[in-house]
């Protein structure tokens, strides 16, 4: 693939991200539990469907008017994912409905300036789809209603997604899965964020002194 085009997934603590990243990325590799604030640091996986093949990124669930340190470090790893990316699937849950969280995070996304595609997870059957109309007060033009562990409706998003990229099929995954994949690994604690953060040069995760932070 000569140029990467990445898509990233942002949305509210416990609305579904990870559990949309694995279902998209085709494997478990964000962890997804019932409470929140799992994902802190940017997650990534190249995803191929169908002959087309973009970059997919998970980030932590955003507060943005938090003041909390770690709050504000998922929000700084959110900012940045969505500075890499060209499309932002912005996730909402549609058990919970449209939330003034939701708002805020509507406008906070709309000033980067990005495409959007606004994705309601939860969505375990048609009926609730019906009954969430409350989310095209928002203003996108792009709404899809999924469930990401059901599997309901993701060949949809997914061709909503290849679109707003303008992607080609045909792209090539072998120069990216012939890269060399290093794990740091060690008991909690022991500064390995921030020897990655070192040798990346770069703030890539989150450094705190709470343990289990990554």
């Amino acid at each position: 693939m000569s140029q990467r085009v990445t898509a990233v997934i942002v949305g509210r603590p416990n609305v579904g991200k990870s559990s949309l990243f694995n279902r998209l990325a085709g494997s478990r590799q964000a962890i997804v539990e019932s409470s929140s604030g799992v994902t802190r640091d940017r997650i990534s996986a190249d995803v191929e469907w169908d002959g087309y093949l973009f970059h997919l990124l998970d980030t932590g669930g955003m507060v943005p008017e938090s003041a909390e340190e770690m709050s504000q470090a998922v929000l700084d790893q959110v900012r940045a994912g969505v500075e890499e990316a060209e499309l932002l699937l912005l996730v909402m849950d549609a058990k919970a409905g449209l939330t003034p969280l939701d708002r805020q995070i509507m406008e906070f996304v709309r000033g980067f300036g990005k495409k959007i595609v606004l994705v309601i997870n939860k969505t375990d059957n048609m009926s609730e789809a019906e009954r969430a109309t409350e989310f095209y007060e928002l203003g996108t033009d792009s709404v899809i209603f999924v469930s990401a562990i059901h599997g309901l409706n993701i060949d949809l998003l997914l061709e909503e997604i290849v679109d707003r990229l303008g992607l080609e099929r045909g792209g090539k995954s072998e120069a990216v899965s012939s890269s060399i994949r290093i794990a740091i690994v060690g008991r909690p604690n022991v500064g390995k964020s921030s020897f990655l953060n070192g040798l990346l040069e770069r703030d890539r995760v989150i450094v705190s002194n709470v343990p289990g932070t990554t």
